[in-house]
């Protein structure tokens, strides 16, 4: 993990998993997602708001939702990794 990304992620962290997997997992990726179901569909389809609109929507959220959750563990694996990283370049100085 470079310097830039580690002391982003340590920021980051200090905020929490839970608003971490909201932010970065449902909003910004489900939502992206669904938006971009949305305007496919608009394209194709008169109909705005249908079932598969709403079942989108869950769907996205939820696995935005999945998305940060691994996201969050695989960065914090690579956050500790570094860590460890750093901790033994320093004794070793």
């Amino acid at each position: 993990m470079k310097d830039k990304e580690y002391e982003r992620w340590k920021n980051l962290r200090v905020k929490g998993a839970g608003r971490y997997i909201i932010l970065y997992g449902a909003l910004l990726w489900g939502g992206a997602m669904f938006a971009l179901m949305i305007l496919s569909k608009m394209k194709s389809s008169a109909e705005f708001f249908t079932y598969q609109t709403l079942s989108g929507f869950l769907v996205w959220t939820s696995a935005g939702v999945l998305f940060g959750v691994i996201n969050w563990f695989v960065m914090e694996f690579l956050y500790k990794k570094s860590q460890r990283r750093r901790m033994t370049e320093n004794r070793s100085s």
